[in-house]
């Protein structure tokens, strides 16, 4: 396992699971998804999500962006 030197803190309201398995369908590299609890004002999850590969992190944004994680 590589060091995980990169990553992102957000809120969403996909569940973890779909993030997940988009996750292990997408990265061929090391990754680390963290429940970090729930947004009282939104009600969303607040995660993080660290990578290996800074590459991954970028595709990872644009698939939020892109909302090809279902």
């Amino acid at each position: 396992m590589g060091e995980l030197s990169c990553g992102v803190k957000m809120k969403t309201n996909l569940m973890i699971q779909q993030i997940e398995d988009w996750l292990s369908g997408n990265c061929s590299k090391s990754w680390d998804l963290r429940m970090e609890g729930i947004a009282e004002d939104t009600a969303k999850r607040m995660i993080a999500v660290y990578f290996e590969s800074k590459d991954e992190l970028n595709t990872f944004k644009q698939a939020l962006q892109e909302q090809k994680i279902q």
